[in-house]
Protein backbone atom coordinates (compact mmCIF):
# COMPACT_ATOMS: atom_id res chain seq x y z
CA UNK A 1 0.00 0.00 0.00
CA UNK A 2 1.30 3.44 -0.66
CA UNK A 3 1.18 6.06 2.08
CA UNK A 4 1.80 9.34 2.42
CA UNK A 5 2.87 11.03 5.43
CA UNK A 6 2.11 14.86 6.02
CA UNK A 7 3.27 17.33 8.35
CA UNK A 8 4.35 21.01 8.73
CA UNK A 9 7.41 20.59 9.80
CA UNK A 10 10.14 17.52 10.32
CA UNK A 11 12.64 19.17 12.90
CA UNK A 12 14.94 17.14 14.99
CA UNK A 13 14.10 16.98 18.33
CA UNK A 14 10.28 16.98 18.67
CA UNK A 15 8.28 13.53 19.87
CA UNK A 16 6.38 14.12 17.08
CA UNK A 17 8.93 14.40 14.54
CA UNK A 18 10.37 11.07 15.90
CA UNK A 19 7.33 8.76 15.60
CA UNK A 20 7.16 10.22 12.18
CA UNK A 21 10.44 9.17 11.43
CA UNK A 22 9.92 5.47 12.87
CA UNK A 23 7.40 5.36 11.13
CA UNK A 24 9.05 6.17 8.04
CA UNK A 25 11.72 3.25 8.51
CA UNK A 26 9.22 0.61 8.24
CA UNK A 27 8.69 0.08 5.26
CA UNK A 28 6.99 -3.44 6.42
CA UNK A 29 3.87 -1.00 6.64
CA UNK A 30 3.71 0.40 3.32
CA UNK A 31 5.56 2.14 0.47
CA UNK A 32 6.33 5.23 2.98
CA UNK A 33 5.93 8.89 1.02
CA UNK A 34 6.19 12.67 3.19
CA UNK A 35 5.07 15.44 2.38
CA UNK A 36 6.65 18.25 4.26
CA UNK A 37 4.44 21.48 3.95
CA UNK A 38 6.69 24.24 5.87
CA UNK A 39 10.18 25.11 5.19
CA UNK A 40 11.50 23.99 8.85
CA UNK A 41 12.74 20.40 8.57
CA UNK A 42 16.15 19.20 9.53
CA UNK A 43 18.45 18.14 6.58
CA UNK A 44 19.38 14.69 8.14
CA UNK A 45 16.29 13.20 8.52
CA UNK A 46 15.35 14.34 5.03
CA UNK A 47 18.40 13.20 3.32
CA UNK A 48 16.92 9.25 4.85
CA UNK A 49 14.03 9.23 2.51
CA UNK A 50 14.65 8.75 -1.41
CA UNK A 51 14.27 11.69 -3.20
CA UNK A 52 11.38 10.42 -5.18
CA UNK A 53 9.20 9.39 -2.35
CA UNK A 54 9.66 13.03 -0.81
CA UNK A 55 8.11 16.53 -1.63
CA UNK A 56 9.38 19.59 0.23
CA UNK A 57 6.55 22.46 -0.01
CA UNK A 58 8.82 25.10 1.71
CA UNK A 59 5.71 27.05 2.86
CA UNK A 60 7.21 30.13 5.52
CA UNK A 61 5.72 29.42 8.22
CA UNK A 62 3.41 32.46 8.45
CA UNK A 63 2.45 32.44 5.00
CA UNK A 64 -1.47 33.56 4.28
CA UNK A 65 -1.50 34.43 0.81
CA UNK A 66 -4.42 31.99 -0.56
CA UNK A 67 -3.10 31.71 -3.76
CA UNK A 68 -0.04 30.33 -3.16
CA UNK A 69 -1.65 28.13 -0.75
CA UNK A 70 -3.88 26.70 -3.67
CA UNK A 71 -1.11 26.39 -5.58
CA UNK A 72 0.58 24.21 -2.66
CA UNK A 73 -2.72 21.80 -2.28
CA UNK A 74 -2.24 21.13 -6.54
CA UNK A 75 1.14 20.38 -5.86
CA UNK A 76 0.52 18.19 -3.02
CA UNK A 77 -2.77 16.88 -4.98
CA UNK A 78 -0.47 15.61 -8.37
CA UNK A 79 2.30 14.35 -5.79
CA UNK A 80 -0.86 11.85 -4.51
CA UNK A 81 -2.26 10.99 -7.62
CA UNK A 82 1.80 10.51 -9.52
CA UNK A 83 2.43 8.29 -6.42
CA UNK A 84 -0.55 6.36 -6.39
CA UNK A 85 -1.21 7.40 -2.82
CA UNK A 86 -4.05 5.42 -1.29
CA UNK A 87 -3.95 6.79 2.26
CA UNK A 88 -2.76 10.25 3.82
CA UNK A 89 -1.25 10.13 7.24
CA UNK A 90 -1.79 13.35 9.15
CA UNK A 91 -0.32 14.03 12.24
CA UNK A 92 -0.82 18.21 13.20
CA UNK A 93 -3.18 20.84 12.48
CA UNK A 94 -2.18 21.85 9.54
CA UNK A 95 -1.43 19.06 7.90
CA UNK A 96 -5.01 17.65 7.82
CA UNK A 97 -6.60 21.08 7.06
CA UNK A 98 -4.32 20.26 3.83
CA UNK A 99 -5.24 16.82 3.86
CA UNK A 100 -8.81 17.14 3.63
CA UNK A 101 -8.43 19.54 0.70
CA UNK A 102 -6.18 17.29 -1.27
CA UNK A 103 -8.75 14.30 -0.86
CA UNK A 104 -11.51 16.59 -2.07
CA UNK A 105 -9.54 17.01 -5.31
CA UNK A 106 -8.12 13.13 -5.56
CA UNK A 107 -11.28 11.78 -4.32
CA UNK A 108 -10.33 7.89 -3.82
CA UNK A 109 -7.89 8.07 -0.91
CA UNK A 110 -8.20 7.89 2.65
CA UNK A 111 -7.15 9.96 5.19
CA UNK A 112 -5.72 9.03 8.61
CA UNK A 113 -5.14 11.83 11.51
CA UNK A 114 -2.78 11.40 14.67
CA UNK A 115 -3.55 13.63 17.50
CA UNK A 116 -0.20 14.08 19.00
CA UNK A 117 -1.11 16.34 21.81
CA UNK A 118 -3.92 17.48 24.26
CA UNK A 119 -4.96 21.28 23.39
CA UNK A 120 -5.31 20.19 19.47
CA UNK A 121 -8.10 18.43 18.71
CA UNK A 122 -11.59 20.79 19.04
CA UNK A 123 -14.60 21.01 17.29
CA UNK A 124 -13.51 23.59 14.42
CA UNK A 125 -10.98 20.99 13.58
CA UNK A 126 -13.52 18.28 13.17
CA UNK A 127 -14.61 20.25 10.48
CA UNK A 128 -11.95 18.71 8.50
CA UNK A 129 -12.56 15.15 8.66
CA UNK A 130 -10.84 12.02 8.33
CA UNK A 131 -11.55 8.38 8.01
CA UNK A 132 -9.09 7.38 11.68
CA UNK A 133 -8.53 9.19 14.21
CA UNK A 134 -5.43 7.94 16.59
CA UNK A 135 -5.36 9.11 20.04
CA UNK A 136 -1.71 8.63 21.37
CA UNK A 137 -3.32 8.52 25.05
CA UNK A 138 -6.87 8.15 26.77
CA UNK A 139 -6.11 11.64 27.61
CA UNK A 140 -6.47 12.48 23.68
CA UNK A 141 -8.93 10.06 23.09
CA UNK A 142 -11.57 11.61 25.37
CA UNK A 143 -10.77 15.17 23.43
CA UNK A 144 -11.40 13.41 20.26
CA UNK A 145 -14.86 11.61 21.27
CA UNK A 146 -16.36 14.98 22.14
CA UNK A 147 -16.94 15.36 18.17
CA UNK A 148 -15.90 12.22 16.37
CA UNK A 149 -17.65 8.64 16.76
CA UNK A 150 -15.68 6.72 18.77
CA UNK A 151 -16.03 4.14 16.13
CA UNK A 152 -13.60 6.62 14.36
CA UNK A 153 -11.18 6.22 16.95
CA UNK A 154 -8.32 4.06 17.89
CA UNK A 155 -6.00 4.59 21.04
CA UNK A 156 -2.29 3.95 19.31
CA UNK A 157 0.35 4.74 22.22
CA UNK A 158 3.17 5.98 20.80
CA UNK A 159 6.35 4.02 20.95
CA UNK A 160 9.68 3.55 21.60
CA UNK A 161 12.89 1.26 20.68
CA UNK A 162 12.71 -0.16 23.92
CA UNK A 163 15.76 -2.61 23.57
CA UNK A 164 17.73 -0.06 22.56
CA UNK A 165 17.32 2.21 26.07
CA UNK A 166 17.84 -1.10 28.22
CA UNK A 167 21.36 -1.60 26.89
CA UNK A 168 22.13 2.21 28.03
CA UNK A 169 24.94 1.74 31.08
CA UNK A 170 24.32 3.78 34.26
CA UNK A 171 27.81 6.44 34.46
CA UNK A 172 29.36 6.26 37.67
CA UNK A 173 27.47 7.91 40.03
CA UNK A 174 29.10 11.51 41.76
CA UNK A 175 27.98 13.20 44.83
CA UNK A 176 24.96 15.18 43.32
CA UNK A 177 22.22 14.27 42.17
CA UNK A 178 22.08 14.53 38.24
CA UNK A 179 18.07 15.77 36.86
CA UNK A 180 18.02 16.03 33.14
CA UNK A 181 14.54 17.87 31.54
CA UNK A 182 14.65 16.12 27.77
CA UNK A 183 12.10 18.86 26.14
CA UNK A 184 12.28 21.71 23.06
CA UNK A 185 12.50 24.78 25.09
CA UNK A 186 9.21 26.46 24.87
CA UNK A 187 8.25 27.04 28.24
CA UNK A 188 4.96 27.92 27.45
CA UNK A 189 4.28 24.43 27.07
CA UNK A 190 7.15 22.50 28.53
CA UNK A 191 7.51 24.80 31.34
CA UNK A 192 11.13 24.77 31.63
CA UNK A 193 10.90 27.62 33.69
CA UNK A 194 8.87 25.97 36.63
CA UNK A 195 11.94 23.52 37.11
CA UNK A 196 14.00 26.52 37.32
CA UNK A 197 11.72 28.23 39.89
CA UNK A 198 12.26 24.64 41.70
CA UNK A 199 16.07 24.79 41.42
CA UNK A 200 15.99 28.16 43.04
CA UNK A 201 14.28 27.20 45.83
CA UNK A 202 16.61 24.33 46.66
CA UNK A 203 19.50 26.29 46.38
CA UNK A 204 18.41 29.73 47.88
CA UNK A 205 15.79 28.69 50.17
CA UNK A 206 16.79 24.98 51.28
CA UNK A 207 20.73 25.96 50.89
CA UNK A 208 21.12 22.86 48.64
CA UNK A 209 23.82 22.78 45.94
CA UNK A 210 24.67 19.16 45.55
CA UNK A 211 22.80 18.55 42.15
CA UNK A 212 23.35 18.98 38.29
CA UNK A 213 20.32 20.19 36.01
CA UNK A 214 20.55 19.20 31.98
CA UNK A 215 18.17 20.86 29.66
CA UNK A 216 18.59 19.05 26.57
CA UNK A 217 16.33 20.08 23.49
CA UNK A 218 15.97 22.49 20.58
CA UNK A 219 17.00 26.27 21.61
CA UNK A 220 14.98 28.74 20.36
CA UNK A 221 16.84 31.69 18.48
CA UNK A 222 18.00 34.84 20.95
CA UNK A 223 17.43 32.41 23.76
CA UNK A 224 20.07 34.88 26.01
CA UNK A 225 17.56 37.60 25.77
CA UNK A 226 14.82 35.22 27.38
CA UNK A 227 13.30 35.44 30.93
CA UNK A 228 14.17 31.65 31.29
CA UNK A 229 18.19 32.36 30.37
CA UNK A 230 18.50 35.34 32.66
CA UNK A 231 16.34 34.32 35.37
CA UNK A 232 19.58 31.36 35.55
CA UNK A 233 22.18 33.59 36.21
CA UNK A 234 19.46 35.86 38.60
CA UNK A 235 19.23 32.88 40.49
CA UNK A 236 22.83 32.10 40.94
CA UNK A 237 21.97 28.94 38.92
CA UNK A 238 24.88 29.14 36.14
CA UNK A 239 26.88 26.00 38.06
CA UNK A 240 24.38 23.75 38.29
CA UNK A 241 22.37 24.09 34.83
CA UNK A 242 23.87 23.52 31.45
CA UNK A 243 21.17 24.02 28.42
CA UNK A 244 22.55 21.35 25.83
CA UNK A 245 20.51 21.91 22.95
CA UNK A 246 19.23 19.17 20.71
CA UNK A 247 21.54 15.71 21.64
CA UNK A 248 22.19 12.87 18.73
CA UNK A 249 22.14 10.59 21.22
CA UNK A 250 19.89 11.53 24.05
CA UNK A 251 20.36 7.73 25.73
CA UNK A 252 23.78 9.90 27.05
CA UNK A 253 21.82 12.10 28.77
CA UNK A 254 20.04 9.49 30.29
CA UNK A 255 22.85 7.47 31.07
CA UNK A 256 24.36 10.38 33.54
CA UNK A 257 20.73 11.28 35.20
CA UNK A 258 19.43 9.81 38.45
CA UNK A 259 15.42 11.93 37.78
CA UNK A 260 13.76 12.87 34.88
CA UNK A 261 11.50 16.05 35.67
CA UNK A 262 8.89 16.76 33.00
CA UNK A 263 7.17 20.00 34.09
CA UNK A 264 5.11 20.58 31.09
CA UNK A 265 1.72 22.71 31.21
CA UNK A 266 0.02 20.27 28.82
CA UNK A 267 1.51 16.78 27.46
CA UNK A 268 -0.53 14.40 25.63
CA UNK A 269 1.61 11.59 26.09
CA UNK A 270 5.21 12.18 27.00
CA UNK A 271 7.73 9.96 25.26
CA UNK A 272 10.47 11.25 27.36
CA UNK A 273 9.15 9.36 30.05
CA UNK A 274 9.06 5.93 28.71
CA UNK A 275 12.24 6.61 27.32
CA UNK A 276 13.68 7.55 30.88
CA UNK A 277 11.80 4.79 32.79
CA UNK A 278 13.66 1.89 30.14
CA UNK A 279 17.12 3.38 30.83
CA UNK A 280 16.17 3.38 34.57
CA UNK A 281 15.86 6.85 35.70
CA UNK A 282 13.33 8.15 38.02
CA UNK A 283 10.73 10.40 36.66
CA UNK A 284 8.99 13.44 38.28
CA UNK A 285 6.18 14.60 36.14
CA UNK A 286 3.27 17.44 36.64
CA UNK A 287 -0.07 16.30 36.76
CA UNK A 288 -1.03 16.25 33.22
CA UNK A 289 -3.25 13.01 31.98
CA UNK A 290 -0.74 12.20 29.48
CA UNK A 291 2.18 11.85 31.53
CA UNK A 292 -0.05 9.83 34.33
CA UNK A 293 -1.06 7.52 32.09
CA UNK A 294 2.26 6.95 32.05
CA UNK A 295 3.98 6.72 35.29
CA UNK A 296 0.46 4.95 36.41
CA UNK A 297 -0.67 8.41 38.62
CA UNK A 298 2.54 7.90 40.10
CA UNK A 299 3.45 4.38 40.72
CA UNK A 300 6.29 4.47 38.63
CA UNK A 301 8.32 7.81 39.78
CA UNK A 302 6.51 11.39 41.61
CA UNK A 303 3.55 13.87 40.84
CA UNK A 304 3.90 17.08 41.15
CA UNK A 305 0.73 19.88 40.42
CA UNK A 306 1.41 21.69 37.75
CA UNK A 307 2.70 25.32 37.67
CA UNK A 308 3.53 24.53 41.48
CA UNK A 309 7.62 24.88 41.62
CA UNK A 310 7.33 24.58 45.44
CA UNK A 311 6.07 21.20 45.17
CA UNK A 312 8.36 20.12 42.30
CA UNK A 313 11.21 21.56 44.86
CA UNK A 314 10.13 19.74 47.89
CA UNK A 315 10.34 16.36 45.45
CA UNK A 316 13.55 16.87 44.77
CA UNK A 317 15.09 17.73 47.99
CA UNK A 318 13.37 14.46 49.40
CA UNK A 319 15.23 12.49 47.21
CA UNK A 320 18.30 14.36 47.75
CA UNK A 321 18.17 13.47 51.63
CA UNK A 322 16.75 10.39 50.75
CA UNK A 323 18.84 8.80 47.43
CA UNK A 324 17.91 4.91 48.22
CA UNK A 325 14.13 6.38 47.48
CA UNK A 326 15.22 5.73 43.47
CA UNK A 327 16.12 2.65 43.16
CA UNK A 328 13.94 1.21 45.73
CA UNK A 329 10.73 2.64 44.65
CA UNK A 330 10.06 0.39 41.23
CA UNK A 331 10.13 -3.00 40.76
CA UNK A 332 11.92 -3.22 37.74
CA UNK A 333 10.52 -6.35 36.30
CA UNK A 334 6.88 -5.14 36.74
CA UNK A 335 8.10 -1.92 34.98
CA UNK A 336 9.73 -4.01 32.06
CA UNK A 337 6.58 -6.07 30.89
CA UNK A 338 4.73 -3.00 31.52
CA UNK A 339 6.49 -0.95 29.10
CA UNK A 340 7.22 -3.82 26.64
CA UNK A 341 3.49 -4.87 26.93
CA UNK A 342 2.49 -0.77 26.18
CA UNK A 343 5.11 0.95 24.73
CA UNK A 344 7.30 -0.68 22.58
CA UNK A 345 7.82 0.29 18.60
CA UNK A 346 6.62 -3.42 17.55
CA UNK A 347 3.26 -2.97 19.23
CA UNK A 348 2.62 0.70 17.80
CA UNK A 349 3.80 -0.59 14.39
CA UNK A 350 1.65 -3.68 14.93
CA UNK A 351 -1.38 -1.42 15.67
CA UNK A 352 -0.63 1.13 12.95
CA UNK A 353 -0.39 -1.59 10.01
CA UNK A 354 -3.85 -2.94 10.96
CA UNK A 355 -5.13 0.52 10.77
CA UNK A 356 -3.60 0.95 7.26
CA UNK A 357 -5.11 -2.35 5.98
CA UNK A 358 -8.51 -1.62 7.35
CA UNK A 359 -8.36 1.57 5.03
CA UNK A 360 -7.07 0.04 1.87
CA UNK A 361 -9.52 -2.74 2.48
CA UNK A 362 -12.36 -0.06 2.04
CA UNK A 363 -10.43 1.58 -0.20
CA UNK A 364 -10.15 -2.21 -2.98
CA UNK A 365 -14.34 -2.06 -2.48
CA UNK A 366 -14.92 1.68 -3.96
Amino acid sequence: MNIMHLNSQFKKGGGLEKILFELLKNNELGNNHLCIINDRYSQEYIDYIPSNKILLCERKEKERNPVKTLLMIKQISNFVINNKIEIIHCHDKLSIKIGYLVKKITKKVKIIFTVHDTMIFTKYLSVFKADKYVAISNAVYKQIRLWVPERKIELIYNGVDLNSYYKVEKQKKINKLTISCVARIDPKIKGQDILIEALNVLKNKYKVNDFRCYFAGEIPLNFENTELFKNVYRYGLQNEVKFLGNIDEIEKIYSESDVVVLPSRHEGLGLVIIEALACNCFPIVSNNEGPLEITKNGEFGMVFEKENHHELADKLFLIINNPDLIENSIEKKYLREYLFENFSLENMFNKYRAEYRSLTKILSMI
